[in-house]
Order: C-alpha cells, then structure tokens, then sequence
C-alpha cells in the first residue's frame, strides 16, 4: 500500500544538505534547517494555519500569536539530526515564553506533544530546541505556537524500565496539557513547569503500562531541574461500585456497576470473571463493558431472590490493556461489594 500526498511549498524553496530556509509570504514565518539536518536536499512545504486547535483556545493558561496560530510543515522525511528551527516576527513583550506543540494519538487519546520552545527578544519567538533535549521541528504534520501566560522552568530527566531506557514513554505534568515523548534510543523528557507550583510529573510506559509520578518546585524562570524517573508496575483496581458495598434494599433487577482504575481489556470481562452470586450459586446475567473501557456492567437476566444477600465478584482474571491483572483486597477476588435485594414497587 502506498499513500500519496500532494503538498505545496508556500515560497518554493528547497532546503539543501547545507541548510536551508522557507519563508511565508510576508516573511513573518521563517522555517530553517541546519547543516547537519540532512546529508542530502530535500523539499520543504510551510503552510500557516487560520486558527488554532479548539482545545487549546479554550485553555487559559497560554495565549497566541493573533494571525499566527501554527503551521502545517511537510518535509517528506523525519529529519534525522538537529531538528528545524520556526522564527515568527511578531510583537511580544520581551521575555515572553512560547513553546511548539503538535497533535499526536497517544493511547487511542489525541495529546499535544511539546517539540520547541523559545523566548521573546521583542520583535518575535525562534521556536528550536532551546538546548533543552526537545526534538524541534522534525516530524511532518501540525504544530501549534503557544505563549505561556505564566512563567515557567522547565524539568528534565531520564525515564528507565528497571536499569534500562523505557522501550516506549511519555512524561506530563498536571499543570500544563503537554508530553513529552521518549524511547530507547532518546530516554529524555522534557517539560515546562509553572514557577513556585508544587507539579507532578507522570512517565507512563506504553508497553506494559507501569507509571511513576516525581515531584517538583521550580523557582526562577527558564531554570532546568532534574528528575529521574524509574517507571514501576501499575494493577488496575476496582475504584467503586453500584450498588455500593453493604446497600440494602437494592433493586431485584438492577445492574450492577463497578469503576475500574484504568482501562479494562473487554475481552477478559466474562462471567468467569465477573459474576454475582447467592449462596456460592452464580445469578444468571450478561456482562458488559463501557465503550471507554473504565467501567464493567452485570445485568441480571431474571430478578434477583427478594432479601436474599448477593454479592458480586471480580477475579484476577480480568485485565488491562496491557495485560496487568485486577489487584485487590483478596487473593481469590479482588473486589467484591455486598448487597440485599428487595422488591421495587411502583407508586
């Protein structure tokens, strides 16, 4: 199978294996490539956009360059060295940080990947690698040119699996929406951090789903701390149910929900693994897990014996998507939520 696409070069200009620049009309945006980029030429397309992501608009915590949201860039490869650097003449006050982003699916979710950055010297941002590990401008596709309203420092670290770079990893914060991507042939992150805010930084592994969370407080603009993270094992868990644990009085006919601490493989949700039983008898029903994989429902096929004590269980059998299995409070069952049924009577 071959996908063939057609892009235009705004200016027509072709960067060489020494380097090379493309403008766009008005010369406002400047996309440039080192020497080292690339050993051969190859043709450049610079595309500005006419308005940003909706997500990102409705974001507070960072504005826009007005008329200058982003740009689509094609190059036809992934530069394989340094990567590009996107100069916007603009006015912004000087000192003002921007950062690059691009939309990537990571985990079946769309995230906004943090490639630049770069600081106003009051007539415009060169948004590059900064000499802070990001990749600049190397892949095709959509960037983003956000400033950040709040001053930031930015936190950097190594993410292993056991003694060895995670095989495949992300990093983020719970104060800006941004990742940063790693692998083992670059095990870096690299992030922004709001100054005098305690923020926590997660690398998720995307192989086998272990995680692990740091903690830090920058304090002066444009600082890099250091945070090595070293990933561990992470089970899902039953984080609540419904009917809850001890209801009486629950309906003879109604479901049985459970919440689920990240995503469940729906193929390991059978009546072998979830089930609701009097008696050590199983109750006949079906099982049923929500389209985001987060939640499992058991529903029963005829009403439930009225006053009799029921309780609902779930075995290790049942796993993530990446294979971990259900963790809980017993070896047998990990979750188990007691309820008493009872007749519902119409008013």
């Amino acid at each position: 199978k071959i996908n063939v696409g057609l892009h235009t070069p705004v200016s027509g200009a072709v960067s060489t294996g020494e380097g090379g620049t493309v403008t766009a009309p008005g010369g406002a945006v400047t996309l440039a490539f080192p020497p080292e980029a690339s050993q051969t030429g190859f043709p450049v397309s610079l595309r500005l956009l006419p308005k940003t992501d909706p997500v990102l608009a409705d974001d507070g915590r960072f504005g826009f360059l007005s008329g200058i949201p982003g740009a689509d860039i094609y190059t036809g490869r992934t530069v394989p060295a340094n990567g590009g650097t996107l100069t916007v003449q603009y006015d912004v006050p000087a000192g003002t940080q921007g950062v690059a982003v691009r939309p990537a699916d990571i985990g079946g979710t769309t995230r906004f990947v943090i490639c630049a950055a770069g600081v106003s010297d009051g007539t415009g941002i060169t948004f590059g690698t900064g000499g802070k590990q990001l990749p600049g401008i190397r892949e095709n596709g959509r960037y983003y040119l956000l400033t950040l309203k709040q001053p930031a420092a930015w936190v950097t670290g190594t993410v292993l699996s056991g003694t060895a770079p995670a095989e495949k990893a992300f990093a983020e914060t719970d104060r800006l929406p941004f990742v940063s991507l790693t692998h083992t042939e670059n095990s870096s992150y690299t992030l922004p951090a709001p100054l005098n805010t305690e923020t926590a930084v997660t690398a998720n592994d995307l192989i086998h789903g272990k995680s692990v969370t740091g903690k830090v407080t920058p304090g002066t603009q444009g600082e890099v701390l250091t945070l090595n993270l070293a990933l561990s094992p992470v089970m899902p868990s039953v984080v609540s149910a419904v009917p809850a644990d001890g209801t009486a009085g629950a309906n003879l006919t109604g479901p049985v929900t459970v919440t689920f601490s990240r995503k469940i493989s729906p193929a390991t949700v059978t009546a072998d693994t979830f089930a609701l039983s009097h008696d050590s008898a199983p109750a006949p029903g079906t099982v049923s897990v929500s389209p985001d994989g987060l939640s499992a429902v058991f529903r029963p096929s005829s009403p439930l014996e009225q006053s009799a004590v029921y309780t609902a269980v779930l075995t290790p059998g049942i796993t993530d998507t990446f294979g971990n299995p259900l963790s809980g409070n017993r070896p047998d069952a990990v979750s188990y939520t007691h309820l008493r049924a009872h007749e519902t009577k119409e008013e």
